[in-house]
């Protein structure tokens, strides 16, 4: 499965100005994990992460999976 492309069709979807979405994977020492680091534009990034942190934690979950 390729997580990026995942996470990034996902905050796309969330976003309004789609184009300032980066999405980057880092690779971990540990074979089963990997990093990724979502960029997204300073006005975007309060929708991002949503009321309490619940879209980034409903998005980090749904991503685990």
């Amino acid at each position: 499965m390729n997580y990026v492309a995942l996470t990034e069709r996902l905050v796309k979807a969330l976003v309004v100005d789609e184009d300032m979405v980066t999405v980057k994977e880092f690779p971990s020492d540990d074979e089963n994990k990997i990093t990724i680091e979502v960029l997204v534009s300073e006005t975007d990034l309060p929708r991002l992460i949503g009321k309490g942190g619940r879209t980034l934690m409903a998005l980090q979950t749904y991503i685990k999976q």
